[in-house]
């Protein structure tokens, strides 16, 4: 009897794209984008959306790198009596602009603006109001604290550097061969975090203080507007500390989420967007001795949103879901057609 043919089996490949699997990376390009693009929108409408916030609470190995994008982010340029009654007159001249003051208006809240600078001029059968620049400034209170806050930013200065050489220490005896393990002083790490945040509370409460008499100048010039200058809405807020990061944080995220939906450069937006997810990361990682940070939603452990998002963003690099159902599509036919001559098969 013959022998029975052994019929070829055809295995299919590990690289085989299958259209669900198109289907299934055009929907991730589009659903990232949108998340990409909805975010920058929506700071972009808000008048006082700003990055300055997020990146002093930076609490990972390159805090001070995301430091230097905020402009005196300890706050000791703005709790001098000069800085405060300098934002008194540039905040009044944007208010006057923006609202349009006529002759009386502006006369009146210009005399009330110099009141919260100087103090109150003493007029007869009017009560003290100690809410002014110069009697703030000359609290003893006020300036022990502000004396306590710039000593205490010295003592957080000493933790940040010791900490920085113990690490360092350990990273050179550790990579010596045969080398023990170490012990790690995570209290260390644990009460420099806590100091961060003990520092912020600090800062808050001395520049609520000292801007007190900004925000009374700021409540009565609204409080002297007639029905038709309100009706102009809110006024444009102050120059944001870290105005060059929120233009360009918001106009990346608006740019790759538009380029991503619409299948337009994807490797390149995939790429630019892995990068803005990779330092959201690194300033604030959920790594073991640190700290949760209070914009986190759940609980991570190394791994978090971002980072997943960014290994989602690496699969859409690799491949081409910017010629599924993207105008990359186009891209490449006109290349491969200044290439070749012809039109290219579809």
């Amino acid at each position: 009897m013959a022998d029975t043919p052994v019929l070829a089996s055809n295995q299919p490949s590990v690289r085989t794209v299958t259209g669900w699997t198109i289907l299934f990376l055009v929907l991730l390009r589009i659903v990232i984008g949108w998340h990409f693009a909805y975010e920058g929108a929506w700071k972009l409408v808000q008048d006082d959306w700003r990055a300055t916030g997020y990146l002093t609470q930076s609490i990972g190995p390159l805090r001070p790198v995301f430091l230097k994008f905020v402009e005196d982010p300890d706050g000791l340029e703005r709790l001098t009596e000069a800085s405060v009654n300098q934002r008194i007159d540039e905040r009044f001249a944007i208010l006057d602009k923006f609202y349009g003051l006529d002759d009386n208006q502006r006369a009146e809240c210009k005399k009330y603006a110099q009141r919260k600078k100087t103090g109150d001029p003493g007029e007869e059968g009017k009560p003290f109001d100690p809410v002014n620049v110069k009697t703030v400034f000359a609290d003893p209170d006020f300036q022990a604290d502000l004396t306590n806050y710039k000593d205490f930013l010295l003592e957080v200065g000493a933790q940040e550097k010791a900490q920085y050489q113990y690490d360092k220490y350990l990273q050179k005896v550790e990579t010596k061969p045969n080398a023990e393990p170490q012990p790690r002083t995570d209290y260390n790490k644990e009460r420099l975090m806590f100091n961060y945040g003990k520092k912020a509370a600090a800062r808050q409460a001395l520049l609520a203080r000292a801007e007190a008499p900004l925000k009374a100048m700021e409540a009565n010039t609204l409080s002297k507007l007639r029905p038709e200058q309100m009706a102009k809405g809110a006024p444009p807020r102050e120059k944001s500390q870290s105005r060059f990061s929120d233009w360009a944080n918001m106009l990346a995220l608006t740019a790759i989420g538009v380029c991503l939906m619409i299948g337009l450069f994807t490797r390149l937006a995939a790429l630019g967007a892995i990068g803005l997810l990779i330092m959201y990361y690194f300033c604030m990682p959920p790594w073991p001795g640190l700290p949760e940070s209070p914009a986190t939603e759940g609980h991570y452990y190394i791994v978090n949103k971002n980072l997943v998002e960014a290994a989602a963003l690496l699969v859409i690099a690799a491949s081409g879901a910017g010629r599924w159902a993207g105008l990359d599509a186009f891209i490449s036919a006109f290349f491969r057609k200044s290439r070749t001559g012809k039109n290219p098969a579809a």
